[in-house]
């Protein structure tokens, strides 16, 4: 008994100097991005980073987090925003994500649980892969799930989905007073979402967006060159993360 006792107290001393200084999350250690965290004491920092330096100190700043995930960016920029929208379609990431919210103690924000889509209002399948609960896709709408057929290591859920269009319009409506800044890491869709934030955009207001791309991204720079009244900053973080300034000009 003493002995157990004694082993339980040094595996405990071992575990709390392992991970000193570890971010306060609930995650799950065989997670893919796991490591990440545990090893850095934090997550892709440099993004973080290049979230932040876009607030501005004249007028509030919202930040809509696009793929939330379990919260890894929102924790660690949330305290600069004045309003956090969180989007995550997955209920068990989104569980997840509320409980991190929680236990840092970050109340400024919004959940909104459904998918954002080239489709009108539907259900959609979305497929997540075992161990990276992050990779969630939806069904066939997207580059991701069109390069990536074998589905036999993921489970499949419906979720409901609104379309892309509505969702930005009624951001920009709501607040278009605010600095706007939003991350959209959503496994394939980050174009189709992106065209319908640019449709969305209304005339002077200025919206700052970090998407991740792992494919060419020259799909994306012909989109922007194309457009009508809009003006663009495109500048590349690392080889598969961009954040890009757009603002419509009075048409």
């Amino acid at each position: 008994m003493i002995f157990q006792k004694i082993k339980s107290r040094i595996k405990y001393k071992f575990y709390k100097i392992a991970f000193r200084n570890s971010p306060n999350l609930f995650i799950n250690p065989f997670d893919m991005i796991s490591y990440e965290v545990f090893s850095d004491k934090n997550y892709q920092s440099h993004l973080c980073r290049a979230i932040t330096q876009k607030i501005v100190t004249t007028r509030k700043n919202l930040f809509v987090d696009i793929g939330a995930n379990i919260g890894l960016i929102t924790i660690q920029v949330a305290e600069i925003f004045d309003k956090v929208i969180c989007v995550e379609p997955n209920s068990v990431a989104a569980n997840v994500l509320i409980s991190n919210l929680e236990i840092n103690n970050i109340s400024n924000y919004e959940l909104l649980s459904y998918a954002l889509s080239s489709l009108p209002d539907v259900k959609q399948y979305l497929y997540i892969p075992k161990n990276n609960i992050g990779g969630a896709y939806l069904s066939d709408e997207n580059m991701y799930s069109q390069n990536n057929k074998d589905r036999s290591d993921v489970a499949k859920k419906l979720v409901p989905s609104i379309l892309a269009d509505d969702f930005f319009k009624e951001i920009f409506e709501k607040y278009g007073d605010h600095k706007i800044v939003i991350k959209v890491d959503i496994e394939g869709m980050e174009l189709e979402v992106l065209k319908a934030l640019l449709r969305s955009l209304k005339s002077n207001l200025e919206v700052s967006v970090l998407y991740e791309n792992w494919s060419d991204n020259d799909c994306f720079l012909k989109h922007f060159e194309n457009l009508k009244n809009i003006i663009y900053s495109l500048h590349e973080i690392d080889s598969s993360n961009y954040i890009c300034d757009f603002i419509r000009v009075l048409d």
